[in-house]
């Protein structure tokens, strides 16, 4: 009997410190998104320039050291028998709602 009390009392403060700590970080996580926000807002405009440069710079880098493939002639002919995004082989009918339902299920326009 006292051990299945010692068991529960045990249980007990596992569950109220889990809840604890994921309380604690989700205080945390607010208190830093709050902050980097209150920093955007006091950012000049000249720092925001200064990033999309950067960003910029950054983008350009990475093409530069994974260049587009180049496409051989089996590639093309794979992407050229796929069936154009949108074509169906059945008409679509209306639907009985106002909202525009997707044609063939919406596997042929994605």
């Amino acid at each position: 009997m006292v051990e299945n009390s010692v068991a529960r009392l045990d249980l007990l403060f596992v569950v109220f410190v889990d809840r604890w700590s994921v309380a604690a970080r989700l205080l945390y996580v607010i208190l830093v998104q709050a902050l980097s926000w209150l920093a955007l807002l006091v950012r000049s405009s000249a720092s925001e320039e200064a990033e999309i440069l950067a960003l910029r710079h950054g983008v350009a880098v990475l093409r530069r050291t994974n260049p587009r493939p180049r496409l051989d002639w089996a590639d093309r002919a794979v992407l050229a028998a796929r069936p154009y995004p949108g074509s169906c082989r059945k008409p679509c009918e209306p639907a009985a709602s106002s909202r525009p339902q997707p044609c063939c299920g919406g596997i042929a326009g994605s």
